[in-house]
């Protein structure tokens, strides 16, 4: 009878801490939209959105076999549209000539001009400032340097430039070290493959995009865990992310495995300043990727200039610190003569509700105006100097 009494009240407790857990996932997923999303499985948003792309083309971004994904030559959505040469915007750009002053842009999100029109980003700003100037956008959202760095390989026998602007966004560090866009942001609405670079003797070793086609895509929906354990052989955020595992259809297990994932991120060094430290892979990748970079600009003839993003968080901390992220680098580049521009002091003066109006998330219309005049204004300085 003891015995039954005490099964019972371990059965009733047990039933009473699943129940509890089980509430606790609801709340965190409606309240803060922190679900149990293990690297070696596919979400349910990231099925359809695969599911979407290997039914039709897309009407924005398509799935490129190096890069991961690009712009769509004539694609359009929302607020984006590509020119007939994968661009973004509407004029087509003829064969180059000395006439005119070409740069060409390449980076991520801040270099795309996200969240705003075409109109409204800072090389249509540029282009309006001087007539006689042409700015292309080859920006990405959600690039890395590294496919930045690719992007530009491509594209450099078919575009002559005077000038490459090379965007750099603060958290683009983070992309660095991931092969599986997913691996290192669980709700991205891009779940495809990238490729990345790692340091090998000092030097850059290529390792490719995992998933180069939609034939990749369809077998990694067919059996997911497997190509998800080979693709993160490679990939940092994938060796430290939560897995799935046998006892998952229990709720108290699934919130100990997000609560265990949460407490290692906030107690592990990975934070934005850590990356920025000189003896840090991140850090050391960065540089070497920036380098190169800048080599292969100046073999094309044209001239390479780094613009630095700071983001909205960047831009507070060293408000509220004097810590800047950017610091490290600076140092870099100027050991190795490479030119910048750092757009962190157009911000930092402003109040923090003025910072949150201009970088609401990406720079909003009136930021690109203000970076599009700043970086004038250092292309014509270095002019007359």
């Amino acid at each position: 009878m003891r015995k039954r009494t005490l099964l019972f009240s371990i059965v009733f407790m047990l039933v009473i801490v699943e129940s509890f857990s089980a509430i606790a996932l609801y709340i965190l997923d409606k309240g803060y939209a922190i679900r149990y999303l293990p690297a070696d499985k596919l979400s349910e948003e990231h099925v359809e959105i695969l599911d979407h792309f290997l039914k039709q083309d897309s009407t924005y971004i398509n799935i490129d076999p190096i890069l991961g994904w690009a712009p769509r030559p004539n694609g359009k959505t929302g607020l984006y549209r590509a020119n007939p040469q994968g661009l973004r915007g509407v004029k087509t750009y003829p064969k180059y000539t000395s006439k005119r002053l070409r740069i060409s842009t390449f980076g991520d999100s801040f270099t795309h001009g996200n969240d705003v029109r075409f109109e409204e980003t800072w090389q249509y700003e540029m282009e309006r400032l001087d007539s006689t100037l042409e700015a292309l956008n080859f920006g990405v959202g959600g690039y890395g340097l590294d496919q930045t760095y690719l992007r530009f390989l491509q594209e450099k026998e078919h575009f002559n430039s005077d000038i490459v602007l090379v965007g750099f966004m603060t958290v683009d560090i983070y992309r660095h070290q991931n092969l599986f866009r997913p691996f290192f942001a669980s709700k991205t609405g891009l779940p495809f493959g990238k490729p990345r670079f790692e340091l090998v003797n000092g030097d850059l070793k290529l390792t490719p995009n995992p998933f180069p086609t939609k034939k990749h895509y369809d077998e990694l929906m067919q059996s997911p865990e497997s190509h998800l354990i080979q693709a993160g052989e490679n990939d940092f955020y994938y060796q430290r992310a939560m897995k799935s595992g046998p006892f998952d259809f229990f709720a108290t297990i699934r919130l100990l495995k997000i609560a265990s994932e949460k407490l290692y991120d906030r107690f592990d060094d990975l934070d934005t300043s850590s990356l920025y430290r000189e003896e840090a892979e991140p850090f050391q990748l960065t540089c070497r990727i920036f380098y190169r970079f800048c080599e292969e600009v100046k073999k094309s003839g044209a001239d390479p200039i780094i613009i630095l993003f700071p983001n909205r968080d960047h831009v507070i901390r060293y408000k509220q610190t004097g810590e800047n992220h950017f610091s490290s680098l600076y140092q870099y580049f100027d050991e190795n003569n490479l030119i910048y521009v750092d757009l962190l002091p157009l911000f930092s003066e402003k109040s923090e509700d003025v910072i949150n109006q201009l970088i609401p998330n990406h720079y909003s219309a009136v930021s690109n105006k203000m970076v599009a005049e700043y970086i004038f204004q250092f292309l014509d300085s270095a002019e007359k100097n």
